[in-house]
């Protein structure tokens, strides 16, 4: 049988506790040896069978693999084998001569469940390797490769190619393993969502997330609202900065105090532009210098943060 090579081997599981279902989902792309070709690569694993639809075409049951597909974004839904009541789909983005892999697992319900979004970005200097990682909740401890890292979220620019392991940590949510492999000249962007862990009994209520959402006419009543405030990052800069990574809609939002609840929202910010980080708040939002001597405040979602 021909051997598949996979961002993903040596994938170690969670340990499981019983009568809880441990959800892990875990999508990378890794470079993939396809010579000349210009197709895109996916890898979709589960414990259990599930359907595989591409934009609401069935293509196969897990374990799926193909490296013929041609590049482009689809919406993935996965659905157990008999019960597609509990479907699961995400938004990807197959590129060429990339591998997008998925690992998924369904349980009781959301809360129980937990993920990991991996992606490879290009970077301008062809020799770094780069891991910047975002959790929710906020605020996870991060070891690489079993060494501290910091608090989510995070980034390094300090780490070799080859295969690595996170580990992300939250009191109240269960630990998770993310196994990774970094390349030369790339970032790999790791988001996590960790599972809540039923066995610890919290003693305060979980503070509902504030971070900002846009509907499409939020967002063009922004664009024509800012106009000439859209702020951009340096282009040279040094620790601390943070990068502002994908949001849905291309940019984010910067306010004047760290809460979305007010109507101080006073520039734009663009993804995958850099700003100097001034600090973090203690419920997940980030200040930062988005023009030189305006400082405002981003939620930590969607930056990462270099130290």
């Amino acid at each position: 049988m021909k051997k598949r090579w996979s961002c993903y081997d040596g994938f170690r599981p969670m340990k499981q506790q019983l009568l809880l279902l441990v959800l892990a989902v875990m999508l990378g792309a890794c470079s993939l040896p396809f010579g000349g070709s210009k197709r895109s690569a996916l890898d979709v694993k589960s414990e259990k069978t599930l359907l595989v639809y591409l934009n609401d075409e069935h293509v196969g049951s897990t374990p799926f693999y193909s490296d013929n597909i041609k590049p482009g974004e689809y919406e993935l839904r996965l659905s157990p084998e008999g019960d597609e009541s509990l479907s699961w789909q995400t938004r990807i983005i197959l590129s060429p001569r990339l591998l997008t892999a998925v690992i998924k697992e369904f349980g009781e319900n959301d809360e129980e469940s937990n993920h990991a979004v991996m992606t490879l970005e290009p970077l301008g200097n062809k020799e770094a390797v780069e891991v910047a990682v975002v959790t929710i909740p906020d605020n996870a401890v991060v070891k690489l490769d079993n060494n501290p890292l910091g608090f989510s979220p995070i980034g390094s620019e300090r780490l070799s190619a080859g295969s690595h392991e996170l580990t992300l940590q939250v009191t109240g949510y269960k630990e998770m393993l993310v196994p990774f492999k970094a390349s030369v000249g790339h970032r790999m962007l790791v988001s996590a969502k960790l599972a809540k862990d039923k066995s610890v009994v919290l003693g305060v209520e979980e503070e509902k997330e504030s971070s900002p959402s846009a509907s499409p006419k939020e967002k063009q009543e922004a664009v024509e609202e800012e106009g000439e405030n859209e702020a951009t990052g340096s282009a040279d800069l040094v620790l601390p900065y943070v990068t502002v990574i994908e949001t849905g809609t291309g940019w984010l939002r910067v306010r004047s105090e760290p809460t979305s609840f007010e109507d101080n929202e006073v520039a734009l910010v663009d993804v995958g532009k850099s700003f100097p980080f001034i600090e973090r708040s203690d419920d997940g939002w980030v200040k930062i210098e988005y023009e030189d001597g305006e400082e405002g405040w981003v939620s930590g979602r969607y930056v990462v943060i270099y130290e």
